[in-house]
């Protein structure tokens, strides 16, 4: 059974989440952006870090290829889901830069 939760009141944010009971042998921690104090990024601010525009990071995050949190009509980005995005997608090249294959996973074709 899928049940949405909301955050504490600050941050209104809305997360697809199991409920689980105890005696079920679930999980009942609580979503990793509640249990920790981690600051969240604005589209900016993960598109600096990206070295792209913002409107590259909106397309990402639309299209579901980077995890992000909506709080009404702005989105914000863990800097963990971040550096998830960027581990995944990165690719290791010999000396002359052409592309051997994704580091996480997989040859390129």
């Amino acid at each position: 059974m899928l049940v949405l939760m909301r955050h504490p009141p600050s941050t209104g944010a809305i997360v697809d989440r199991p409920l689980t009971s105890p005696a079920a042998g679930g999980d009942t921690r609580p979503p990793r952006s509640i249990a920790t104090n981690r600051r969240l990024l604005e589209v900016s601010q993960a598109a600096h870090r990206l070295k792209a525009c913002d409107e590259f990071v909106r397309r990402l995050l639309r299209e579901g290829k980077l995890a992000g949190i909506r709080l009404g009509k702005r989105w914000r980005v863990d800097p963990v889901d971040l550096e998830a995005f960027i581990e995944a997608n990165r690719i290791r090249s010999d000396r002359r830069g052409n592309a051997l294959q994704r580091v996480a996973g997989g040859d390129l074709r």
